[in-house]
């Protein structure tokens, strides 16, 4: 159901990890859905409503604007992933996180070059917070 759900908001996306996603959708032989009042934020994530339902597919940041309730294992899970060079896609309806979608192998997705930029910058992201860490 989660990737149904991300395929079918993601078919209409021009970001790569998405258009990744929905082929990977499409091998597995998912039915995907058309989605109604599709909105996409560059970058960050998608919006749009299957069978009268809202659902969210992005990044975590994304799903805690948009005021989905998010649990202490999201946060670790978000975590671990980027700590491992991966890429956590959430799945979310309007209330709560309905599953995760993690892209591994980023560089076969995004080319080698872009997968540095995306290391170099979890890594300072991952330094920005030690140090903060390190003041309290």
């Amino acid at each position: 159901q989660v990737l149904r759900i991300a395929a079918s908001l993601d078919q209409l996306s021009t970001h790569i990890l998405a258009r990744s996603l929905v082929t990977e959708a499409r091998k597995r032989s998912v039915a995907l859905s058309s989605p109604a009042g599709f909105r996409e934020t560059f970058g960050e994530g998608v919006e749009g409503s299957l069978d009268g339902k809202r659902y969210l597919v992005g990044r975590f940041r994304f799903l805690q604007k948009q005021g989905v309730a998010l649990q202490p294992r999201d946060d670790e899970l978000h975590e671990q992933a980027r700590e491992h060079g991966e890429i956590p896609v959430f799945v979310a309806d309007e209330t709560k996180i309905l599953g995760t979608v993690v892209f591994a192998d980023v560089e076969a997705l995004l080319g080698p070059a872009h997968a540095r930029h995306h290391e170099g910058r979890h890594a300072h992201g991952r330094q920005a917070r030690r140090r903060r860490e390190d003041r309290r």
